[in-house]
């Protein structure tokens, strides 16, 4: 059994959704079409839907 939990199965493990602020239940958090996975990996807000490059991993 995996130790690493996807609840929403949006692509980021249960304990990234609370690194980020997003909702592990919901796989868009903000509502904007996109998973909160496909978001981060983008660079872009997960929690806001006008959200604009330049919030991905490397600027935490």
């Amino acid at each position: 059994m995996s130790n690493i939990h996807d609840k929403d199965q949006d692509g980021l493990t249960d304990l990234l959704e609370v690194f980020y602020g997003t909702n592990a239940e919901n796989s868009d958090t903000d509502g904007d079409g996109q998973t909160d996975g496909e978001e981060v990996l983008q660079g872009t807000n997960p929690r806001g839907k006008g959200s604009l490059f330049g919030f991905g991993l490397e600027s935490l």
